[in-house]
């Protein structure tokens, strides 16, 4: 995991898993895929331009030659919406502007227009980031976006009449908005999009292409003149179709920006429901925006900017643990025999009640229990637990995870393989709970609607909710993991390996009260292994007592999920000198093909750091492993003396191999390494 260099606080164990060389394990599709090469995409200006452009047509069209001229008070490479936007071009709201030359193709009769603006001033005056219009005998001609004078977002067209005005909703100061519009002339059907979905529609002959020969303008506005309607803000990728684009074309447009969104659609979702509406009363599902769409009912919030993704403008939605909640209708492809159920949830209220974050499932049919479906708890004793129907005369089977923590946004998932009955739930990308031979049947016998922020009859949800997707199949620990860190980092290690499993050569709490890898819920977490050692007293947060002491060496195995050429190991660590006894301290390590039979452990040495995060590389070993030991010895005691582990991140050389037969000849490499590394220093 890409980790901040924040410093971590004494006691807290974040171990994090890395392999480079082997690729992603599936990386998402290119941020603004299909956008470039639409067939009727005519100009796309990227604006991604250095500080300092200037000249006649210096502003590129990625697309074409229709090239702008950038005059007055805009700025180039500012910080975007994303970092998958690239950068974005700044105008100071009195005289900045793009303009782009009169061409009939940038006005067509049926028509798209992108622009992602974020508006930093300007209230209670029009602030245009794109328009292209004129006056033809005293009518108004085009199209063009506004922040408006009673600052909501409105779009506006010219017809016969006058402007013809769509209105969304308010702009919100120093937020990123993708707005979009279009026109299509064989429906006469007018449709304003905000973050990919509609936020108002209209119909009749609303729309006159601009043929007064002025220029399109990006940063301002009547561009039949030099400019008025200055933007005070931020513009990016601005695009002009020459059709009206559908709505899943849009909004898979603007997905295609977000990392997080394209890790979830590439696993395969049967519904994706971000909850990144900006108006209006219907959740739309992603994966195809005319199937399985929910319905905002009584009121939840919409537009929080409050949302637990990183580098992703997307919004979230607000719960009022009344009587809100969002239904979809029941559908028998949310409710497969091999299931995943995956959301974000900030629970803000309601200890020491049942609080349901989702619930599609039913606890009777034909008036007799009978337990079918599928919900997730907060729950009456304050833990995440997924809850699965068994069917006829039983209840509930219940598999708990970890403490819900107030006010901090979590990732919840439940999985269940039908084929091996295995039931999961992993909380923040990491595995809490498992069950062998448990039971779900799927809701068949009842037609209850999936609901999220609310349980069956009632358990209303006191928080934010984002991100809600389910599949039709079992989540992997690594799939879980990546989502996890996309979401929390915005980006990926490069060729990190998720999912590592992890063993304990012994009890590694002292206080047997305290819940197993409670600790990533107290702050930065970053991996797949979170335990402590407690040197004296229960833990608590920011506890200076804490660092790794036992009575014999502390061996920890991995498992990395598959054969992987180990080049390094890179182990993190934070001093602090209160913490434990006086060092120093020493890590062993030993390697296996099979997870049976481990090499002769080697011994480095190195934990000397007194920095609040430190780093040290182990060995330089370049041989096939699917299993790594790494064995702790302390100085005064064994165990991490006076240290806390940050993270542990295993450097990849070469990628897996093709069939088995490099994995028998791996076990003899480790031995020619052994002695490479005893008899040649």
């Amino acid at each position: 995991m890409k980790r901040s260099h924040e410093p971590v606080g004494v006691g807290k164990v974040v171990v994090g898993f890395v392999l480079v060389g082997m690729g992603w394990l599936g990386a998402w599709q290119s941020a603004g895929a299909g956008i470039i090469d639409h067939p009727n995409l005519v100009s796309y200006w990227l604006l991604d331009e250095q500080a300092g452009t200037s000249g006649t047509g210096s502003v590129k069209d990625a697309k074409s030659t229709n090239h702008g001229t950038p005059a007055g008070g805009v700025t180039f490479g500012n910080p975007s919406a994303m970092s998958t936007l690239g950068t974005a071009a700044v105008f100071n709201g009195s005289n900045g502007k793009i303009d782009v030359p009169y061409t009939a193709d940038l006005n067509p009769t049926d028509f798209t227009a992108y622009v992602w603006a974020r508006v930093d001033g300007g209230d209670g005056s029009y602030r245009s980031p794109l328009t292209s219009r004129g006056y033809v005998s005293g009518q108004p001609r085009g199209y063009l976006f506004y922040a408006a004078s009673n600052n909501n977002w409105e779009f506006w067209t010219g017809q016969t009449s006058g402007w013809h005005i769509l209105g969304g909703p308010g702009v919100v100061l120093n937020q990123w908005v993708f707005l979009a519009g279009s026109f299509n002339s064989s429906t006469n059907t007018k449709v304003f999009y905000m973050n990919g979905h509609p936020v108002a529609t209209a119909t009749g002959s609303l729309y006159q292409p601009n043929t007064a020969s002025s220029p399109l303008r990006i940063g301002a506005g009547a561009t039949e003149g030099n400019g008025s309607y200055w933007f005070n803000g931020a513009v990016d990728q601005v695009a002009v179709f020459n059709a009206a684009l559908s709505h899943q074309t849009i909004a898979d447009h603007y997905n295609s920006f977000s990392r997080y969104a394209q890790e979830v659609l590439a696993a395969g979702p049967v519904a994706y429901w971000r909850l990144g509406e900006q108006a209006g009363t219907v959740a739309y599902n992603a994966v195809n925006v005319t199937q399985y769409n929910g319905t905002y009912q009584n009121g939840p919030q919409l537009r929080q900017t409050d949302r637990p993704l990183a580098n992703d403008i997307d919004t979230a939605v607000d719960f009022d643990g009344s009587d809100d909640r969002i239904q979809v209708a029941y559908d028998a492809a949310l409710h497969p025999a091999s299931l995943s159920v995956s959301l974000w949830a900030k629970v803000e209220g309601g200890q020491g009640t049942y609080r349901s974050p989702l619930t599609a499932r039913t606890s009777s049919v034909g008036g007799s229990l009978n337990t079918q479906g599928y919900n997730f708890y907060a729950s009456q004793s304050d833990r995440w637990e997924f809850w699965t129907g068994q069917g006829a005369n039983l209840t509930y089977d219940v598999l708990s995870g970890p403490p819900v923590v107030l006010d901090q946004w979590t990732q919840v998932v439940g999985t269940y393989d039908a084929a091996t009955k295995l039931k999961r739930i992993f909380v923040n990308g990491q595995l809490f709970g498992q069950k062998a031979n448990a039971m779900y049947v799927p809701m068949t016998g009842a037609t209850n609607p999936l609901s999220i922020g609310m349980g069956e009859g009632g358990w209303y949800f006191n928080g934010k909710l984002d991100e809600v997707a389910i599949y039709n199949r079992p989540l992997s620990r690594a799939e879980v993991a990546r989502q996890y860190e996309l979401a929390v980092t915005g980006t990926l290690t490069p060729n990190k390996i998720f999912g590592v499993t992890y063993t304990y050569s012994a009890a590694p709490d002292a206080d047997s009260t305290l819940f197993k890898d409670d600790l990533k819920t107290a702050g930065s977490f970053s991996g797949d292994l979170a335990d402590l050692w407690v040197a004296s007293g229960p833990y608590a947060a920011g506890d200076t007592t804490v660092g790794w002491q036992a009575a014999t060496p502390v061996t920890i195995s991995f498992d990395l999920g598959g054969l992987y050429s180990l080049h390094q190991i890179k182990i993190g660590y934070s001093y602090d000198a209160q913490a434990g006894v006086a060092g120093p301290d020493d890590v062993r390590v030993a390697l296996s093909t099979d997870g049976v039979n481990f090499s002769t452990p080697v011994l480095f040495s190195g934990f000397t750091g007194t920095g609040r995060h430190n780093e040290l590389l182990v060995g330089t070993f370049d041989l096939w492993a699917s299993h790594v030991r790494l064995i702790f010895d302390g100085g005064a005691a064994y165990g991490m003396s006076k240290y806390v582990l940050d993270e542990i991140i295993f450097l990849e050389g070469v990628p897996e191999p093709a069939s088995g037969l490099l994995a028998g000849l791996a076990l003899g490499a480790l031995g020619l390494w052994l002695l490479r590394r005893r008899f040649c220093g």
